[in-house]
């Protein structure tokens, strides 16, 4: 489950004070580059290009970026869009010249309203100059609540098992454990919007070594899997808060069990670091005790455990949401679409049907790779039948972008092949 932060933007003319750009270079893993200074406003060195539309990055004070970089976003000190990169000298050996179109000039740098930047990021001809980001999911995560066992300011430990023994207490260990849950006490219903495990100590041998995070059931011991998700032990680090969500949120109703299964493809042996969760201080009290572990054949309280009996509480919280739910956006008001477009699917011509007047109108088709195929404005046809010839064009599932001054509606249309 991915969780989408909305950028901001800045188009007012004034170089930023810094920058940082968030990029791929070679196509690798997603990297940041910072710049400590103001850019320069440039003009981009190679003919064909607005003049001036760019912001020059003249050295890269931390990182740099490569070939593949380019449409990396270019961000403020206050963290908002100002350009994007177009191109640029800087490698891995030189770190100097890069050029980002300016945002403020992609704004309205082309006469086709659609082609510009403007009616997609301020539909309503606002005027606005810049804009603050947005977390769709801020307001959610402000009513969660995350629920965990163990003591505030309790940092945890480890039990590592001495010769002839090998591994922890809560990994894969010479006691052939290798399956352990916390159990959650929970009245009523809620949704588990991901979960955190304190990792004290990992290592992979193999590239298929993993940890599988696991929701289940409650009851007197773990019933049945609820949701699971495998993480490979690449991904992790010692003294490491691994967060792992299931690619939705997870339903839960009354009590449940969060835990884990460490998986080796071949089982370390004695000098091998291990995979292990860090626990509690030990509780006084067995009746305290709220982990549990996998014997092979039961599940047993960790008052039980072979070689470090004990009770305590593993490390590891759960996130609760109110709801999965996202503070909505309001989407245009279409009125009536299934009578706007017609017909569709065509074989020739679409026509568009509109009510309303609009002093403006520009309508502009899009194959599935994005690339426009129909470009074309109008004054005053609305209200009316706008009729768009396409007999040309391949078969196919095509969009539609309609504005009619400032309302803009969209759509998708298929064209046939009658022949």
């Amino acid at each position: 489950m991915f969780r989408p932060y909305f950028s901001g933007w800045d188009i007012t003319p004034t170089a930023p004070g810094s920058t940082y750009t968030v990029h791929h270079p070679e196509g690798d893993v997603k990297k940041i580059s910072i710049d400590d200074n103001p850019p320069v406003s440039a003009s981009y060195p190679v003919s064909g290009y607005a003049s001036f539309g760019f912001w020059r990055i003249l050295r890269w004070d931390l990182g740099t970026t490569e070939a593949g970089s380019s449409g990396g976003g270019l961000f403020d000190q206050n963290s908002r869009l100002r350009g994007t990169l177009t191109g640029g000298a800087a490698t891995c050996t030189n770190a100097e010249n890069d050029y980002y179109a300016k945002l403020s000039r992609m704004f309205t740098v082309s006469t086709m309203p659609a082609s510009n930047l403007k009616p997609w990021l301020d539909p309503l001809s606002t005027g606005a100059t810049l804009v603050s980001g947005r977390d769709p999911y801020a307001w959610n995560i402000s009513r969660s609540d995350t629920l965990r066992n163990m003591p505030a300011g309790d940092p945890g430990l480890t039990d590592q098992y001495t010769t002839p023994g090998y591994g922890y207490s809560t990994g894969t260990n010479s006691d052939n454990l290798t399956r352990y849950a916390e159990y959650f006490s929970l009245a009523g219903s809620g949704e588990i919007a991901w979960i955190r495990l304190n990792i004290a100590n990992t290592t992979w041998i193999n590239a298929a070594d993993s940890v599988r995070v696991t929701v289940w059931r409650g009851g007197a011991v773990p019933g049945s899997a609820i949701a699971s998700r495998l993480i490979k032990l690449q991904e992790v680090r010692d003294n490491f808060s691994l967060e792992v969500d299931f690619g939705r949120t997870v339903a839960v109703n009354g009590s449940f069990y969060a835990g884990y299964t460490v998986y080796y493809k071949t089982p370390p042996g004695s000098p091998q670091s291990q995979f292990a969760v860090r626990h509690s201080q030990p509780y006084i009290q067995p009746t305290s005790n709220t982990a549990w572990f996998y014997s092979g054949s039961v599940w047993k309280p960790f008052t039980q455990h072979p070689t470090f009996p004990m009770a305590v509480s593993l490390d590891i919280n759960v996130i609760m949401v109110e709801n999965s739910i996202l503070n909505d956006i309001n989407d245009p008001i279409v009125t009536n679409p299934e009578s706007l477009v017609f017909p569709n699917p065509f074989s020739r011509s679409v026509s568009f049907s509109m009510s309303d007047s609009a002093r403006v109108t520009s309508l502009t088709v899009y194959d599935n790779k994005g690339s426009v195929v129909s470009a074309t404005q109008y004054n005053s046809i609305f209200p009316g039948i706008l009729t768009l010839d396409l007999p040309d064009i391949a078969s196919g599932v095509y969009h539609y972008i309609l504005k009619n001054d400032s309302e803009i509606q969209s759509g998708t249309i298929i064209k046939i092949d009658t022949d």
